[in-house]
């Protein structure tokens, strides 16, 4: 079985490149969202426990299985450890066998931005210049590659609570986008104004309204996404009330992101509804479009089928025994460990 450590991520990365990585990824899930029906569809396993959770996030079609392992702590950062960790496994459904296991700290990073880069391609926004994102963690970079590759910015505007990691952020974004005005803002409601692209990226738990409907513009497009739990939500209520909703699996979507503000309100349209043009964004008007993006296991799946065909380049994984091979007897398991 191949495995994918974070030494090994990162050389793929580094070799790669973040914005074709993340095109790649998007490429795969259009394949992935035009074939939805072939996948079971499930809501994922969840472990709540006050203020963190653990789940798992299994998906399969007839030639594959995959799952992903995820947690989200908030707290951990007081102890200077991830709030959020992945890895995942992909596996052939002919033999059953694991070939690959993932780290996916990373390519969770890439597979989100990914999302968010093409789900982008069905929202109205196409000459959006100005662009805003709240919260600049570690999801932060990456989403703003995604948006800037897609899209002419001409301006960012920020915010974060954290100070140093609102620097941090100016400094690595200007460093690979010079040409583009980056503004760093005392709230995130000053930093969505005017914004045509507004990304919530937070890990704020509890009922939050980190932006009002107010503060943002006729026409806007808002991707509410990031780590998510019964619970926690980020916008206003009459920014749903307004907006053309769309959800990667509204079952998951109800139970833990911004539609659990929002019971009796209507969805319209599930991803792969664009992905087929059996519905279209572009011909419908809103006040606001919002992608109530929660994260699937289809996306894991896509993204780890990505890093399986890279691997299959020389020295981008390594090799780990698992599975019991070459017995000589496969109904003698105590000899095969003594031989």
């Amino acid at each position: 079985m191949k495995i994918i450590t974070i030494a090994s991520m990162k050389k793929i990365v580094s070799d790669v490149w973040i914005a074709e990585l993340i095109e790649k990824i998007e490429n795969r899930l259009r394949k992935d969202y035009l074939d939805w029906e072939s996948f079971e569809h499930s809501v994922r396993y969840a472990h709540y426990v006050k203020e963190w959770a653990i789940e798992l996030m299994p998906v399969g079609n007839k030639d594959y299985f995959s799952y992903k392992y995820v947690n989200g702590h908030p707290q951990n950062v007081k102890i200077w450890h991830p709030s959020v960790m992945w890895i995942g496994q992909l596996s052939e459904c002919r033999s059953g066998e694991p070939i690959l296991l993932s780290e996916m700290t990373i390519l969770t990073a890439l597979r989100t931005a990914a999302t968010t880069a093409f789900t982008a391609s069905f929202f109205p926004c196409e000459s959006a210049s100005h662009f805003a994102i709240i919260w600049n963690g570690t999801q932060s970079i990456f989403q703003t590659i995604a948006i800037c590759e897609r899209y002419n910015i001409k301006e960012i505007s920020h915010y974060d609570i954290d100070l140093d990691s609102m620097a941090l952020y100016k400094q690595q974004i200007q460093k690979i986008y010079p040409n583009i005005l980056i503004k760093s803002t005392k709230s995130s409601r000053k930093a969505v104004k005017n914004a045509e692209i507004i990304i919530t990226v937070t890990e704020a738990f509890g009922k939050q309204q980190v932006i009002k409907e107010d503060d943002i513009k006729i026409w806007a497009c808002i991707f509410a996404i990031w780590w998510d739990c019964p619970n926690k939500t980020e916008l206003d209520i009459e920014i749903l009330k307004n907006s053309a909703i769309v959800v990667e699996y509204e079952q998951q979507t109800r139970k833990e992101w911004e539609l659990q503000n929002f019971p009796k309100g209507v969805v319209f349209a599930n991803l792969n509804e664009l992905v087929t043009w059996k519905k279209t964004l572009k011909d419908y008007t809103s006040k606001y479009y919002l992608f109530d993006w929660v994260g699937i296991w289809i996306e894991d799946y896509s993204a780890l089928q990505v890093i399986y065909d890279i691997s299959k380049q020389d020295g981008y994984w390594e090799e780990i025994n698992l599975i019991p091979k070459n017995m000589k007897n496969l109904k003698n398991l105590y000899w095969y460990i003594f031989d």
